[in-house]
């Protein structure tokens, strides 16, 4: 009979782990000073120890509880705990994730006693595994939960009776001796008054009608209770008679002075933006139904609810409530006013992220996994991370999560790396979506390594849509960097050596990116007192500048951006910079200055892309971002230089094909003027942020025009220069310094470059799959260049078909096919997107996809 034992205990947690510990029960008055709590791994070994003090309190017919805290990192799944008494006893064994026998320490040869419930890294916070039943003895009683935390008192669910005959003599200290106390004599207790009625006895929280009510019925984990603000609930009151009187309290985890106590009523009745009710709706079958609005603006997060009727009688349920932010009320500020929006925004998981450049770009497919049970985890425990009171302001909370999403202030979910070295972690062109970033933030409680900005910004889709937030990923081509010196100039300077070809990198601080990726979230802006701001926000992850000493970005109205408003928060004249800033070009003169020698007005921020609403096709929403270039409402805010007589541009064949020879040409347009044409050419490979990496080639010729007649200077870039330089997703540019003597013109004419992508096809067998049928899909990758690839790793990854799955190959030699069957699954009906990626040592970020229609 074991009579002191442990009683509960809390090891594992989603997100980082609060308030580990274990609690022992016994009989009050026990003194335990000398006792040792006892840790050993999975092997058997013993990891550490925990002196333990103090006498048992009487907290329930002579028995009482004591919470000793245990911070250290390794208690987590498959360990043992020993309860040993100051003469080495081992008075109570018990593990959790294995049997575990003990190989050394005051345990050694002894097997623990395997308990059958665990934690695990989706385990809520605030609740534990504990000792539920009646008894007077361990022996009496069962491990459940996780339930609620009651560390330092007895467990919700367990009842303990007064001992009758005295227990085995427990060890104590002496001097001075404490013994078990006698057993107490029953004394006559006078028959207590029936229960009332009206006490509650158990809550239903009807958790399937809910979730389909509040459109959370698509998260994986069926138990998950999430619903959505602004909106009623039901919930049932079980009690032997009809309740009609009732009070509930919601309580905010874990600052238990966040608490809304509703006194139920009878009617319909409060202010639905802000306030808290709930009315009686009738009773049936020994439930009383209840419906409880919340209100439009509540606090986004984990509530504990309970209730009590007018027997005084309080009643938990076990499971937490998770409250989220309602595209479908009217009283949330993120209402958004259309169904087929509401299903693109915040119901799909997946969806296509466009990258290349504005001439030359390719869809990308990403799996957002928002209603992943890891996904909604993750962006619960980074909803922790927000001060409570910030929580129910959609405003506040897209900022900070735009910090928190980058790794860079707060330990946030991901790495940002733009180099070629991505050793110790994931090429950012490996991920095919974000369930295993967001899996891996939450095993490791640490950030994952690596993500560049359409990884950020993937990730970010899927937590604001998590959350309940309408959200897209946004596609900004020729998108500027304007890096404020010390305020932003709404320019993009590029400065040169005499020689027009070679940047002046201590110079050039900004910079123009092929493309760069963010996000639009859509809610109101009731801090800006304008209702032309309602609508789509541009916020960003990944960590560029800081504002307010964090890397964050946003929320701004992009209509705010379109009329160029100036001092409207957050972060205007980035975001104003990024889509339409000018690019001015200047050389240096040899007397210690520069000279500008180009304004162009219509580089950047072309074709910004999101993908379409119910369709794969990309949309293109250019001119929510600004008015058309050069037209006088876009060039209201700003002033440019005129053209010079003689124009030219670049002109790439775009339908060149990897391993293939490009053809690049400057085209000379003497419109107003004739002249001895001298160009520089050279060829550049960049990172997509438009930062120079190497020179791949350089030729020069003249050429002379004459008013009127346009001419032209190739220039070519064979496969065996450019191909061993492309690596992660590096461009190729090119470029021409121009002098023209006769018409006093100096410039600089670039064009970026990226090759067609049709890398991989897909193909999936039956071209139709039934919802809880197999299926097969063919991967074949043709390798197109003179070279053999090695270390290929093809990844393979689609919602509700397949997890993410990664093959590896050692080799293709040149003209070689590599093929792949994969094994699919289809867990349920809709349009389902399947994606491929194969990286290599010498190229990556190849890509394909297949659309499967799932019935």
């Amino acid at each position: 009979m074991t009579t002191v034992f442990f009683n509960e205990i809390h090891y594992e947690n989603l997100g980082f782990d609060i308030k580990e510990g274990v609690e022992i029960a016994g009989p009050a008055g026990v003194n335990v000073d000398g006792w040792k709590i006892v840790i050993y791994d999975a092997h058997g070994a013993q990891k550490g120890e925990l002196a333990i003090h103090g006498l048992l309190p009487n907290q329930q017919n002579g028995w009482g509880t004591l919470y000793i805290p245990v911070a250290l990192p390794n208690l987590r799944g498959g360990n043992a705990l020993a309860l040993v008494n100051y003469r080495g006893e081992v008075l109570h064994f018990i593990s959790w994730g294995g049997n575990i026998t003990a190989r050394d320490g005051p345990a050694a040869g002894r097997a623990a006693e395997h308990i059958s419930k665990e934690e695990t890294i989706f385990t809520p916070c605030g609740t534990s595994i504990q000792l539920v039943g009646t008894g007077n003895k361990y022996e009496d009683f069962r491990w459940d939960g996780p339930h609620f935390q009651t560390f330092g008192g007895v467990n919700k669910h367990q009842t303990f009776t007064r001992l009758v005959t005295p227990p085995a003599p427990v060890p104590v200290v002496p001097p001075p001796t404490h013994e078990v106390p006698p057993p107490v004599v029953p004394t006559p207790v006078a028959p207590s008054a029936p229960a009332s009625p009206q006490v509650i006895q158990s809550i239903d929280l009807q958790v399937e009608k809910n979730r389909a009510a509040h459109h959370t019925d698509k998260i994986h984990a069926k138990e998950f209770f999430a619903i959505r603000r602004g909106q009623t609930f039901q919930i049932s009151l079980v009690a032997p008679a009809e309740v009609t009187e009732a009070s509930l309290r919601f309580t905010v985890y874990p600052e238990t002075q966040n608490s809304y106590v509703i006194n139920v009523g009878t009617k319909n009745v409060g202010d639905p933006d802000s306030e808290w009710f709930g009315y009686f709706t009738g009773h049936q079958n020994g439930a009383t139904s209840v419906a409880v609005h919340i209100p439009g603006r509540a606090i986004v997060g984990q509530y504990t609810l309970s209730a009590s009727g007018d027997g005084g009688k309080t009643w938990t349920p076990a499971e937490p409530i998770y409250i989220l932010f309602n595209a479908w009320s009217k009283h949330d500020d993120v209402f958004l006013d259309d169904e087929a929006f509401r299903n693109e925004y915040v119901l799909n998981e997946d969806g296509f992220i466009w990258v290349g450049s504005y001439f030359n770009y390719s869809a990308r497919p990403w799996s957002f996994s928002q209603f992943n049970t890891k996904s909604l985890q993750a962006a619960l425990l980074l909803l922790q991370k927000i001060p409570v009171a910030e929580r129910g302001d959609v405003v506040l909370v897209s900022r900070r999560l735009s910090a928190l999403v980058n790794s860079n202030d707060d330990s946030g979910v991901l790495v940002g790396n733009w180099s070629s070295d991505f050793s110790g972690g994931t090429p950012p062109s490996a991920w095919t979506g974000s369930a295993d970033i967001l899996k891996e933030y939450l095993l490791n409680k640490q950030p994952v390594k690596y993500g560049q900005c359409w990884v950020y910004s993937g990730t970010f889709t899927t937590i604001l849509r998590a959350l309940g937030v309408p959200a897209r990923s946004v596609t900004n081509f020729a998108s500027a960097h304007d890096v404020p010196e010390p305020t932003y100039n709404r320019s993009v300077d590029k400065y040169f050596l005499a020689d027009g070809v070679t940047e002046d990198t201590d110079k050039t601080n900004d910079s123009v990116w092929n493309f760069h990726v963010w996000n639009d979230a859509w809610f109101a802006r009731r801090d800006l007192k304008n209702s032309n701001y309602t609508g789509w926000q541009a916020v960003d992850a990944t960590p560029q500048e800081r504002s307010d000493r964090k890397f964050q970005m946003g929320p701004v109205p992009i209509s705010a951006v379109k009329v160029g408003e100036k001092g409207i928060n957050y972060d205007i004249d980035f975001v104003y910079s990024e889509v339409n800033a000018d690019e001015k070009y200047y050389i240096a003169d040899g007397r210690g200055g520069y000279r500008l020698v180009r304004t162009i007005t219509d580089s950047v921020g072309k074709n910004i892309s999101t993908k379409a609403v119910g369709t794969n096709a990309r949309q293109d929403i250019t001119l929510e971002y600004k008015y058309k270039e050069n037209s006088v409402e876009e060039r209201a805010s700003h002033g440019a230089d005129q053209a010079g007589p003689i124009q030219f541009a670049i002109e790439v064949d775009k339908t060149t094909k990897l391993g293939k020879t490009i053809h690049a040409r400057l085209d000379i347009h003497p419109a107003n003027g004739s002249g001895t044409v001298n160009v520089a050419w050279s060829a550049h490979i960049i990172t997509y942020t438009g930062k120079p990496v190497t020179v791949l080639a350089k030729s020069s010729a003249t050429v002379k025009v004459t008013k009127g007649t346009s001419a032209n200077v190739p220039f070519e870039l064979a496969p065996e220069t450019y191909v061993p330089q492309l690596k992660g997703t590096n461009g190729i540019l090119f470029r021409a310094f121009v002098t023209v003597p006769e018409t006093d013109q100096s410039t600089i004419v670039q064009q970026e470059f990226d090759f067609v992508a049709d890398d991989i096809q897909v193909t999936v067998e039956p071209a139709q799959l039934k919802s809880g049928a197999d299926g097969v899909a063919n991967i074949e990758f043709y390798n197109p260049l003179q070279i053999v690839l090695h270390n290929l790793v093809l990844s393979v990854e689609g919602t509700d078909l397949t997890k993410v799955q990664r093959f590896k190959f050692p080799s293709v030699k040149p003209g070689e096919t590599l093929k792949q069957q994969v094994q699919l699954h289809a867990w349920g009906p809709g349009k389902k997107t399947l994606i491929v990626l194969l990286d290599s040592d010498e190229i990556n970020d190849l890509t394909g996809q297949a659309q499967v229609i799932v019935v």
